[in-house]
This record gives C-alpha cells, structure tokens and sequence, in this order.
C-alpha cells in the first residue's frame, strides 16, 4: 500500500509538472498580436490612401508602396523591381498581392501614429514590417 501511495503521489506531482510547464510554453507561443488593436478597412484607407509607405527589407533594400483606396497600388524595391499590386481587406487582415513577383501576403495592421504602421503575419503573429507613412 505504501508504495502504491507513493507511486500515486509522484505519478500527480509529475503530472502537475507538465501541465504547468506546457501552460507556460503555450503562453510564451502566444501570437505576438494578441493585445494589439488591429486597423479596420477604414482605418487603413484613412491611413494610407494617397501616402507613400516605406521600409527595408531583409536585405536592406529600400521598399516603398501606395494604397489606394480602390484596391490597387503600386510598389518598388530599390534597384530591383517595381509593379503593379492588389489589395483586400477581411474583417482585420489585409491580403496584398505583388503582382510582377507572383507573391501575396497577410497581414493584420496596426496603426501606431500618423505616420508608423506595423504589418503583423496574420498567421503567425510575427512582424513583417514596420512602415513610415508620408
């Protein structure tokens, strides 16, 4: 009985163990976007219609692009390509379409100041980029 007792007994506090330690990891993979305020169809327009956005790619490039308000735009990567893109917006994503690189992306957006937007993988969470508007 003893030993069935104490077998009981470290089988619960091993068990506590894991719950707690998978709570925890599970809290740290929370998506980074889970308290951000993410930008509606509106306030992205009144955000970027007839500005231009900027930022550096991963390569240190520097990539502007427009966003009408009619869902088109256009974008450039320094010395490298430039073209036409698409835009839609769904509840809080936005879903931009590089139409010369054949590449689309999610995101959702975050409306900083007036002039600073954050593009976070609608995914992942993770932060794609971070504009200046002008």
């Amino acid at each position: 009985k003893k030993i069935w007792r104490f077998m009981m007994k470290s089988i619960c506090i091993v068990s506590a163990f894991y719950v707690t330690a998978f709570s925890i990891s599970s809290a740290m993979l929370a998506p980074v976007f889970a308290a951000e305020k993410f930008a509606t169809k509106a306030e992205f327009i009144t955000a970027t219609a007839g500005k231009t956005l900027t930022t550096k790619t991963k390569k240190g490039d520097t990539f502007t692009a427009t966003y009408d308000a009619n869902g088109k735009g256009k974008f450039s990567i320094e010395g490298k390509t430039s073209g036409d893109l698409s835009w839609t917006f769904k509840n809080d994503t936005l879903c931009s379409e590089f139409k010369s690189m054949k590449f689309k992306e999610c995101n959702k957006v975050v409306v900083g100041s007036g002039t600073e937007l954050k593009f976070l993988d609608a995914k992942t969470g993770s932060l794609n980029n971070t504009y200046s508007v002008k």
